[in-house]
């Protein structure tokens, strides 16, 4: 009796658990493939899954709420194309609104954290015509404009601060110069005035 029913328990962890095993395989494969940025190859294994076939209690890579969020989501959107199942475009897209709800853009420094020179140029207008990203992007549309003028405010005032070291070290390299001078000048015999 006691091995019948340490088998049947043991079977039925086995059921339940095997599973779940399956679905933190395949959200840590994912994950390393978005850490690898081999975006293409992450929306082709993503694609060959269903949404079961992952971990539920975790954000399919990557996770959202990460500062360095932006980039990721915005190029693995950029990789899906028509053939790509809607719920994985749909999971993306809802995980970048959720991404840009996470931003401060009264923070500047947190915003060049998310959205830095290494986006792809025009991401927004080629998002902008896949209807399930086009409504994230509208929902954020504020958040978007507030990420473009902190990063111009950033640019500007970095733009200022190294104006300001190069006119310091100019400045710098006039009073060398100027000191040079002086010593060379203290340096020279003065003429002897003949009597």
């Amino acid at each position: 009796g006691a091995l019948a029913f340490a088998a049947v328990a043991l079977g039925g962890w086995f059921a339940i658990a095997q599973p779940a095993q399956v679905g933190v395989r395949n959200h840590a494969s994912l994950q390393q493939l978005v850490r690898d940025e081999d975006f293409e190859a992450a929306v082709a294994f993503a694609s060959r899954h269903s949404p079961e076939d992952f971990s539920a209690i975790h954000y399919l890579p990557p996770d959202p709420w990460n500062d360095r969020a932006g980039v990721p989501l915005v190029k693995l959107l950029l990789a899906t194309d028509d053939d790509t199942p809607e719920w994985l475009v749909r999971t993306w897209a809802d995980q970048f609104g959720l991404h840009l709800s996470s931003i401060d853009v009264d923070r500047p420094w947190r915003v060049a954290l998310v959205d830095r020179e290494d986006m792809p140029e025009g991401w927004r207008d080629e998002l902008a015509r896949r209807p399930l990203v086009a409504r994230v992007l509208e929902q954020h549309a504020e958040t978007l404009e507030g990420i473009d003028e902190a990063l111009r405010r950033l640019e500007e005032s970095a733009a200022a601060r190294a104006a300001a070291r190069e006119q310091a070290a100019q400045e710098d390299q006039e009073s060398e110069s100027e000191l040079e001078l002086e010593l060379e000048l203290e340096a020279e015999p003065e003429p002897e005035i003949e009597r």
